[in-house]
């Protein structure tokens, strides 16, 4: 989601269990702010992982791991 709520992009992708998945998303929709919301079809809490940001200009980086949300 953009800084202003709306959809500013979306990608699709398959994954098998265990499999890792890097995505760019600066290549879906890039500058500016805004959030991340990854879906899936498997059983509840069956996706692990965290997401990690790259500022380029400053070498400025974090990362959080994800979470599932409450139902």
């Amino acid at each position: 989601m953009g800084a202003t709520g709306t959809l500013a992009g979306q990608q699709t992708f398959t994954l098998a269990p265990r499999a890792l998945l890097v995505l760019n998303t600066g290549a879906i929709a890039s500058g500016g702010a805004g959030s991340l919301t990854i879906a899936h079809d498997g059983p509840y809490g069956a996706l692990a992982g965290k997401t990690v940001a790259l500022e380029p200009s400053s070498g400025f980086s974090f990362d959080a791991p994800l979470e599932a949300r409450p139902r």
